[in-house]
């Protein structure tokens, strides 16, 4: 048994760059890295969205990429979340937005109180006492302080991207970083199997390595590739100023788009199943940018003897959410943790994949929660979804939210308590009873603490810049400091 010397990652994209660049950053001056990169475009990168976590932040951090170095060098602006338009049967219509926790009173979860507030109302949202959702709809945007208890602390907030100027501003990194790098023609060969000691290039050159990294997505017939099948059409436009913070998705006759406001530009994508394609309107006063199809799947075993499969070439999960950025991420930190210390790696692969298939799954759980059974399939897109049975842990959410309010999480969900409980009432499941420890309190207090909080998140909201303006002056401020 040998100690590992030397990963080799192969791709293009997004994926295969990111990975390069922080397993530069964060593993050892002893443990070789190389990076084949191909020629060939990966289109299929548009299936990871325009939208990113909140942890975005702290995930490019551990990188050495800070916000100011994104904010210079690529087209970024900032997320507080995603306006869903017209969904479902019912049209509905909610801000799933990035906030911290709102807070708990005598140990009984906020909207608890909301709902006995609102008296068995049919329909409530908590959008008014949510900072993150006052801002969203009046285009307005401030940093959240820190150690303040205003309600702009409350605000969490991701980014707004374009995968090719990522791709771009990542290359430029690695440039400059210990990665070896190697340009090939086409895919490597043997780079699918699962185990191998060295991967040959189109021009015969011989890459030998320990751990291989397959970042090249999804390509050829590979039989696993057996599932719902998913396609897009991203065009973009110019854009004077930037006017939104959130992303818009909205519901249509062939499946789903999304508009993504960038500096300088907005990027209009379509998803839909390809038998729906003649459903799509035609597009005027758009440039086309990119066209491409992914089967919506996830692998058994990504990481199978010494060949990991990393982003799309392990699955692929559509972008209703921030979902396939912070799947890509997770995949790198777990990466990461695991990494082998010799060429016996079954033990790290093993919990790999274990941690994966949780994490794949639960996002594909709160994914599915965005299409209700009693909705009528329009399209060939929605027959495929609703033609799949509900898993049961998604019974188990709906069954207790709807029920008495509770919020149930298993392990490795990517998405937390705050998430579900947005989507939730935004779909209108609306709980039948709140939590009866929320009675303590009286009816005129109640009344008192949440006008007195929609007030305050108003009055903040009022005082905020639009978001063009706070960031036309936050890079003048950045290019004086760093020029």
């Amino acid at each position: 048994m040998q100690a590992l010397r030397n990963i080799v990652i192969f791709g293009s994209g997004l994926a295969a760059h990111i990975t390069a660049v922080a397993l530069s950053k964060r593993l050892p001056e002893n443990i070789g890295i190389t990076f084949v990169k191909t020629r060939a475009s990966q289109p299929q990168d548009i299936f990871y969205g325009h939208i990113t976590s909140p942890s975005t932040y702290d995930f490019l951090l551990s990188l050495a990429i800070s916000e100011p170095q994104l904010l210079l060098g690529t087209n970024t602006t900032f997320s507080l979340g995603t306006n869903y338009e017209d969904w479902g049967t019912n049209k509905r219509n909610w801000i799933q937005a990035f906030y911290k926790p709102l807070p708990i009173h005598d140990g009984v979860k906020f909207h608890h109180y909301v709902n006995r507030h609102e008296k068995g109302a049919q329909d409530w949202d908590l959008g008014p006492y949510i900072m993150s959702i006052e801002a969203a709809r009046k285009g307005v945007f401030a940093h959240p302080p820190e150690g303040k208890k205003i309600p702009l602390a409350s605000v969490n907030y991701g980014y707004h991207l374009d995968i090719n100027e990522w791709t771009r501003f990542l290359s430029a990194v690695l440039d400059a970083s210990r990665v070896k790098i190697i340009t090939a023609n086409t895919k490597p060969k043997n780079s699918t199997e699962n185990s191998a000691n060295s991967i040959t290039l189109a021009n015969g050159e011989i890459v030998e390595g320990d751990l291989f990294i397959n970042c090249m997505g999804q390509y050829g017939d590979e039989s696993e590739y057996r599932t719902r099948a998913l396609k897009a059409q991203s065009y973009t436009g110019p854009q004077d100023k930037i006017s939104d913070v959130i992303c818009k998705i909205k519901q249509t006759s062939y499946g789903w788009l999304s508009e993504t406001p960038l500096r300088g530009e907005r990027i209009q994508t379509h998803f839909y199943h390809p038998k729906d394609e003649v459903l799509l309107p035609k597009i005027e006063g758009l440039s086309k940018k990119v066209e491409s199809n992914i089967a919506i799947w996830r692998s058994e075993t990504p990481w199978s003897g010494n060949v990991l499969k990393l982003g799309h070439s392990a699955g692929a999960i559509e972008p209703l959410s921030p979902a396939p950025i912070m799947l890509l991420q997770h995949d790198i930190e777990r990466l990461i943790d695991l990494i082998p210390t010799s060429t016996d790696m079954r033990v790290e692969a093993r919990e790999y994949n274990r941690r994966y298939t949780q994490d794949y799954d639960n996002a594909a759980i709160f994914h599915r929660a965005l299409l209700r059974e009693e909705d009528t399939p329009a399209n060939h897109y929605q027959k495929a979804i609703i033609s799949l049975d509900i898993p049961t842990k998604l019974q188990v959410k709906i069954t207790q939210f709807e029920s008495r309010g509770v919020c149930v999480l298993f392990d490795n969900e990517p998405f937390n308590e705050e998430d579900w409980t947005q989507l939730h009432l935004g779909m209108g499941r609306i709980p039948a009873r709140y939590d009866p420890l929320a009675a303590r309190i009286p009816d005129t207090q109640i009344h008192q603490m949440l006008s007195n909080m929609r007030a305050a998140i108003s009055q903040m909201g009022s005082k905020m810049p639009p978001v063009d303006i706070y960031m036309t002056g936050l890079l003048k401020f950045l290019k004086d400091k760093h020029g």
